[in-house]
């Protein structure tokens, strides 16, 4: 569960996330159909998710280091 302290970062990588979602959805409706977006869109997608992992284990981290 995100923190009070950590939900800017939360946001942040949902937002990414949905970036990257994004921008593959724009490449796939477009007629020339240009893979080096795609990879852009799975780049921005796949580092949303690495923040989001991260911070997860990190609050985690930070809730063992306390009790």
């Amino acid at each position: 569960m995100a923190s009070a302290r950590g939900w800017k970062t939360y946001l942040g990588a949902i937002g990414a996330m949905l970036t990257g979602i994004g921008m593959i959805a724009k490449v796939v409706v477009e007629s020339p159909f240009n893979p080096v977006e795609v990879l852009d869109g799975l780049l921005v997608f796949t580092g949303g998710l690495t923040v989001l992992g991260v911070g997860h284990k990190l609050q985690k981290l930070i809730e063992a280091i306390k009790k």
